[in-house]
C-alpha cells in the first residue's frame, strides 16, 4: 500500500511493551537524529520528504501525545510503501517513486469542498481553508455552538446577507470528550459488522 504520509513512532522505555529509548534528554535526541536523518535523504539529489516534523509542531492539545512522534510527508513523485494483510498489497521497498511500481498517484491532504443551496451566495472559487474549519461551519449551520477550542472558526462568507444573519455563532467553552463505560461508539452489532466488513476488504483486519 501506498501514501505520501507516514508517522514515525520511537521504541519509548514505559511506553512501548518492550521499549529501549529512555524518556527526556534520551528520547530528543534520538528523536533529532532521525528527524535530520530523513531531512537530509535525497533521490537523485532532491530531498524525498517535503515534511519531517515533531508531533507537537504539528498538533496541539490534551492528546498530543497519542499522536507519531515525527510525522512524515514526501515530496511529489515518492511515496511510502507499508504492510497490509492482503498479500497482494504488501510492499517491497519502505519507499520508492511511483514509476517503479507502477503508481500514477497518491493521496494529497488538499482536496475540494463545495456550497450550495438556498442562502448561498454565488462567489466562484474561494481561497484555500483548512479542514478544521469544516466541523465547526456545519455545527454553525445547524443553529449549534461551536466549542471554543477548535482550531479554525466557522467559514460563513459564502452565506448571503440574509442566510448570515439568520446564522448565529455563538461559542461554548471547550470540553473533554468522554464516553461510557464500555462504549466503543457502534451503534449496533450490525453497525460493527459492517465496519469491520469494510476495513477487512480493505486489508486492515483479517
Amino acid at each position: 500500500m501506498e501514501t505520501r504520509s507516514a508517522g514515525v513512532w520511537l521504541n519509548v522505555a514505559g511506553r512501548q511493551p518492550h521499549g529501549r529509548v529512555q524518556p527526556g534528554a534520551d528520547y530528543e535526541a534520538v528523536r533529532e537524529d532521525i528527524r535530520r536523518g530523513l531531512t537530509e535523504l535525497t533521490d537523485g539529489g532532491r530531498p524525498v520528504f517535503e515534511v519531517v516534523a515533531r508531533r507537537e509542531d504539528i498538533y496541539r492539545g490534551p492528546v498530543t501525545e497519542l499522536a507519531p512522534d515525527l510525522l512524515l510527508y514526501a515530496n511529489p513523485g515518492h511515496g511510502l510503501r507499508f504492510n497490509g494483510i492482503r498479500p497482494e498489497l504488501r510492499a517491497r521497498a519502505p519507499f520508492a517513486t511511483f514509476a517503479e511500481y507502477g503508481f500514477t498517484g497518491a493521496h494529497e491532504p488538499q482536496g475540494i469542498y463545495v456550497v450550495a443551496g438556498p442562502g448561498i451566495a454565488p462567489l466562484g472559487r474561494q481561497e484555500p481553508r483548512p479542514i478544521e474549519a469544516i466541523a465547526p461551519t456545519i455545527l454553525c449551520l445547524l443553529g449549534l455552538p461551536v466549542p471554543d477550542g477548535m482550531d479554525a472558526p466557522p467559514m460563513l462568507e459564502f452565506l448571503t446577507p440574509q442566510a448570515r444573519a439568520a446564522t448565529p455563532l455563538t461559542y461554548v467553552p471547550d470540553v473533554a470528550p468522554t464516553a461510557a463505560a464500555g462504549d466503543e461508539g457502534y451503534a449496533s452489532d450490525e453497525d460493527r459488522e459492517q465496519v469491520e466488513a469494510r476495513l477487512r476488504a480493505l486489508g486492515y483486519v483479517e
